[in-house]
């Protein structure tokens, strides 16, 4: 049985499937991003190990092509585990332009953790933003919980306007926006669940 191996390395999970020649999954793994720049040297580690765990790959076992939207370092750590008969790297780009079936000209707004802007025309490739979500990426699901959480906080802090968000937010966190000291230790809890995400 031949095996194939698709990886999507992005800035808030790694997704990996292992499949046959027929396209069946033989297993389906995720874990934390392996991004330096968003990820502590330790944690990238750890889910680089996780994700060789899950996928129970063998030393020497051969992988027929390998494909994707690949972090370096993984990948070589895969290279020193499996012979790769066959390696077809895959950016976002291109992943998502085919995702979204557009073959010819076209525009194509991903927001994920990072924010891009791809465009085809003319035969030319074109994109816009990917600086980090350290940096900009406005539009990006990261930018728009920061959003929120900052709306949050100025509404409690009362040096802006009250909104629905605030109520919202402590809800999903702990029991909702019952009393000042309340409204503080619900946000309180959000923000360590945030930052203490590391899956």
């Amino acid at each position: 049985m031949k095996k194939y191996l698709a990886v999507d390395s992005g800035g808030t999970k790694v997704l990996a499937i292992l499949y046959n020649e027929d396209f069946e999954p033989i297993r389906i793994a995720r874990v934390g991003s392996f991004r330096d720049n968003t990820t502590p040297p330790e944690l990238v580690r750890k889910n680089m190990n996780t994700l060789l765990e899950r996928l129970e790959l063998d030393k020497g076992d051969v992988l027929d092509t390998v494909t994707g939207i690949m972090d370096g370092t993984f990948f070589g750590r895969l290279k020193e585990l499996c012979v790769i008969r066959q390696t077809v790297p895959c950016g976002e780009m291109e992943a998502g332009l085919h995702a979204a079936e557009i073959f010819g000209d076209g525009l194509l707004a991903l927001s994920g953790t990072g924010a891009t802007m791809f465009g085809k025309y003319n035969g030319g490739h074109y994109y816009a933003g990917a600086y980090g979500a350290a940096v900009s990426d406005a539009g990006s699901g990261y930018w728009m919980g920061r959003e929120v959480m900052q709306a949050v906080i100025s509404d409690y802090e009362q040096w802006g306007e009250e909104t629905l968000l605030t109520e919202l937010v402590c809800r999903h966190f702990g029991k909702g926006k019952d009393t000042p000291e309340e409204t503080r230790r619900q946000l309180n809890g959000a923000i360590f669940s945030i930052y203490s995400r590391h899956d």
